[in-house]
């Protein structure tokens, strides 16, 4: 049974742009957005975000979109966390967005890039916008709007990152973030079981 990856998340300072497009098949991309502007967040001297992943709020916010479906819940996977962390570290270092491809999990990806503030004297610096475990996970699960149970198909968006989220098979999620230099987020989520497997509903 073939697992078909995800698309990405683009967070911009504007808004939401997702683009689209699913690794393992030969779908074509495009992209969407939606406004809406994010809060700045301090960047610590190390470059790192001062808010950070949360573990209790990702396997929160991935239950209540599963609980609306009536799956079960997942549990957090130290070893998938892990995982993603090497993933997100990766990508981070070179600021691109890409799948691991690291059969035999799912995998969602995240990016939000950053803001520019100008200060007084008219010098510029890139911000990491504030965005929550919360927020990430509910953007996936937002996508549920162009998911058509029926047809088990997406129509007007993508769907593939809502119904990894709520995979009825999958029991553990573990994730990670990691700034790039210019202080933009990649955040990566596994899963075990994986979902999006062709030929099957998510429950």
């Amino acid at each position: 049974m073939k697992t078909v990856r995800h698309g990405y998340f683009f967070w911009g300072s504007m808004g939401l742009l997702a683009v689209l497009g699913v690794n393992g098949c030969s779908g074509a991309t495009g992209t969407t957005s939606v406004t809406g502007k994010r809060k700045n967040t301090a960047i610590t001297s190390s470059g790192t975000a001062t808010r950070s992943l949360n573990p209790s709020a990702v396997i929160t916010a991935h239950n209540k979109w599963r609980a609306k479906v009536g799956v079960p819940g997942l549990k957090w996977s130290d070893i998938l966390a892990k995982r993603s962390k090497s993933w997100a570290k990766t990508l981070a270092g070179r600021c691109i967005m890409k799948h691991s491809h690291g059969e035999p999990y799912g995998e969602n990806i995240f990016y939000a890039g950053p803001l520019t503030q100008t200060d007084p004297s008219g010098g510029k610096t890139n911000v990491s916008q504030q965005i929550s475990s919360k927020d990430v996970v509910n953007t996936w699960g937002e996508e549920k709007k162009w998911y058509d149970y029926r047809s088990n198909s997406c129509h007007g968006g993508e769907c593939g990152h809502y119904t990894q989220v709520i995979w009825k098979d999958t029991t553990e999620v573990g994730c990670a973030m990691a700034l790039c230099k210019n202080n933009a987020q990649i955040w990566v989520c596994q899963y075990k079981e994986p979902g999006n497997l062709r030929g099957k509903r998510p429950y």
